[in-house]
């Protein structure tokens, strides 16, 4: 009986902590969308925005990790054009700036109307909310660089 490579056997170690650290930092970012609720959208909120798009980041990295090698090509151009969107969103849709604001001052800098779900002012909150988005930014750059580098370099389960 023959038993097939692992399904991420064309991955590093470093490429698989790296997508699963994403994965992990994507879920604490995503309870701060909801808590923030400015940000935020369909299941939270009953309508459907960018934050709605953004659950699909979900499926394409566990796509990317667990995909079958033929297909990855595919695999890292849906986790480039997902780490795209990321860095466009956290840049032009919401900026550490606007995420800060709305801990720190329990208001939206687009509607002053609009208060987190916890109804707080915290520094600390703020400072977290930012830390993550950015570490996520970081992290799902890395990621893409190094699925790139295990195609064009080789794999060694080592690295």
């Amino acid at each position: 009986m023959m038993f097939s490579r692992s399904r991420s056997g064309d991955l590093s170690r470093r490429t698989t902590v790296l997508l699963l650290t994403a994965l992990g930092l994507a879920v604490l970012h995503h309870i701060d969308h909801a808590l923030r609720v400015d940000h935020s959208g369909w299941p939270f909120r009953d309508r459907v925005t960018p934050f709605t798009y953004s659950l699909l980041a979900y499926p394409i990295v566990v796509f990317a990790l667990t995909g079958p090698v033929r297909a990855f090509p595919v695999r890292w151009g849906l986790l480039a054009t997902t780490t795209a969107f990321t860095i466009y969103a956290h840049t032009a849709i919401e900026s550490p700036g606007t995420q800060f604001h709305m801990w720190m001052h329990n208001r939206s800098v687009h509607d002053a109307e609009l208060h987190n779900a916890l109804d707080v002012r915290s520094a600390g909150m703020a400072a977290v909310s930012v830390a993550v988005g950015m570490a996520l930014n970081l992290t799902v750059v890395l990621a893409t660089l190094s699925m790139l580098r295990d195609r064009v370099g080789g794999t060694r389960r080592d690295r």
